[in-house]
């Protein structure tokens, strides 16, 4: 796939799935409603990205690239 056809299927399948989801809202609200909500999931979810988030984007930059804030966007995460 090229980087004009990615975009182009992405937004394809983004609007069959909103024209699916606003065509009868009455299935879409019993969909979202019965949808699975977990905190305990959610959490280890939500650890798992801010971690993997951390090792690839933060943990590599240098000093020109806010290196030396590391530890702040660290904590902030």
């Amino acid at each position: 796939m090229s980087l004009y056809t990615i975009p182009l299927f992405t937004g394809i399948c983004l609007l069959i799935l909103g024209v699916f989801l606003g065509w009868n809202p009455a299935k879409t609200e019993g969909l979202t409603k019965r949808f699975p909500r977990s905190m305990p999931l959610a959490g280890v979810t939500m650890t798992a990205a801010a971690t993997w988030f951390l090792y690839r984007h933060v943990q590599p930059l240098s000093e020109a690239d806010f290196g030396e804030y590391k530890m702040l966007i660290g904590v902030i995460t």
